[in-house]
């Protein structure tokens, strides 16, 4: 029994080596997956750690760190300092050792930690020094001093000092829970310290959260903080930041009009409300969404620079679209060519166009209908009615059946002003039927010579073939056969 000895001796060594007893001494201080065993119990040294920044690689893989960055977010803390490296405080899917900005307030980590310089492996053009070492903040809770306002809703510029107009994250009495730090109407705390359109600058601050050259403040509504901000499409996203706040699919930033800040969004039917918010911005009775076509190269029909949507008269034809349109539901397409009239310029193909059987040329007026069919020319193929379609007919607006012309000019009598030709106009024309451009009248008696009787005036002043005296000789003979009859 010599071993007993020797037993004696490996028995507590075997003992503290059992898996039992090692999990009951072994801790992962830093939760990287790694635990520190006696005797060291040092997390910096708990397993291999290619980049030294306290989280062992094992525990960097298993959360998606890159184990040769020692600090993940840039932020000026190693990995490894962070308190809450592997967990997700703010709720943006980021972990602590993946995010800048832990608890979402609006200021970095390392700049509410009081660091003045970027740390090992810290890109210098991510990093943002505090100002102020001498005061920090918590990184890993959004409002330090409880008072009700975030961190960065208080460091406006998230420097870590307190500067002039801002409120101290330290003192929970200066929290204004009112506040409207950009004055557009919507306060600090429901605008939020998110950044919509990424400019870098909080929707807080931002004059124009959403970037579509539309102020927040017209786009909340009414200027009263107390009111909801207005939600035109009724999509859960309040206009000012939402890029179609009425959803016709044409982008808020194109129906601004333009990209002056300073200046109001258009309002093309000036009926109050902007285009933005207009499902219909022409009046027309055609919604946006319609007429636009595709958003990308919006349907301008007249190629005049104005897309349909923003326009009266989308094919230039003098009528209005609204008055081309018939029904909304079923547009009027009235030759079935598949083009709509308020884009078509010859609704009803007759090889005249809209604009020339429109009347005239004001918009305000409407079309004219020559005959009693109660059919606007623009849409009749037979203007006048007299059976002769209006593309042949040479007196398209005043019935001609017969299609009478006495000039031969292709326009027809009963329509035309110089029936002869002359370039006179029959109702000063001496001779309107027979051409007589000088208007001779060599006896003044206002009929013109060109349409006067033939009788030929010799100098003498008797007709010819005539003396003086053979009208009383005529006179004579006529009484003398009118007895010999009796």
């Amino acid at each position: 029994m010599r071993f007993l000895p020797a037993l004696a001796v490996l028995l507590p060594i075997l003992s503290w080596a059992t898996p039992s007893t090692a999990r009951a001494q072994c801790t992962d201080v830093d939760r990287d997956g790694c635990e520190e065993c006696p005797p060291l119990r040092d997390p910096m040294r708990d397993g291999a750690d290619a980049d030294s920044d306290g989280i062992c690689d094992i525990g960097e893989y298993a959360h998606g760190l890159d184990v040769h960055d020692p600090d993940s977010d840039d932020d000026g803390i190693p990995d490894g300092e962070e308190l809450r490296w592997d967990t997700d405080d703010d709720g943006d899917g980021l972990i602590g050792a993946l995010d800048p900005d832990a608890d979402g307030d609006g200021v970095m980590d390392g700049v509410e930690d009081g660091r003045t310089e970027p740390a090992r492996g810290t890109r210098a053009e991510r990093f943002r020094a505090d100002a102020d070492p001498s005061t920090q903040t918590d990184p890993n809770n959004p409002d330090t001093d409880g008072g009700g306002l975030a961190d960065g809703f208080e460091d406006a510029n998230a420097d870590g000092r307190v500067d002039d107009g801002e409120g101290d994250p330290l003192d929970r009495d200066d929290d204004d829970l009112d506040a409207d730090s950009d004055g557009d109407g919507l306060p600090d705390l429901l605008e939020g310290l998110g950044d919509r359109d990424g400019d870098g600058i909080p929707d807080f601050l931002d004059l124009d959260s959403d970037a579509d050259t539309i102020t927040d403040r017209e786009e909340e509504g009414d200027g009263d903080a107390a009111t909801a901000p207005v939600d035109s499409d009724l999509d859960g996203t309040p206009d000012h930041l939402d890029l179609d706040s009425d959803n016709d699919g044409i982008s808020d930033v194109a129906e601004a009009g333009d990209a002056d800040l300073e200046t109001l969004a258009r309002d093309t039917d000036e009926d109050g409300l902007a285009d933005f918010r207009d499902p219909d911005s022409d009046d027309d009775g055609l919604f946006d969404a319609f007429e636009v076509g595709d958003p990308a190269s919006p349907t301008d029909t007249d190629l005049d620079g104005k897309p349909d949507y923003i326009e009266r008269d989308s094919d230039d034809d003098r009528i209005l679209d609204s008055e081309e349109l018939g029904d909304p539901r079923a547009p009027l397409d009235t030759d079935r060519d598949r083009i709509f009239d308020f884009q078509d310029v010859d609704s009803d193909n007759d090889g005249v166009f809209d604009r020339d059987e429109a009347g005239d040329d004001d918009l305000d007026t409407p079309a004219i209908s020559s005959d009693s069919d109660g059919l606007p020319n623009y849409r009749d193929p037979d203007s006048d009615g007299d059976g002769i379609r209006d593309d042949v007919d040479n007196c398209m607006l005043v019935p001609n059946r017969l299609q009478l012309d006495l000039d031969a000019d292709g326009e027809g009598d009963v329509c035309e002003s110089d029936l002869d030709g002359d370039t006179v106009p029959d109702e000063d024309d001496n001779c309107p039927r027979v051409p007589n451009r000088l208007q001779e009248d060599g006896d003044a008696d206002g009929v013109g010579d060109a349409c006067a009787p033939m009788v030929e005036v010799p100098a003498d002043g008797c007709a010819a073939g005539t003396s003086g005296g053979s009208a009383a000789a005529w006179l004579l003979v006529l009484m003398f056969v009118g007895r010999r009859r009796r």
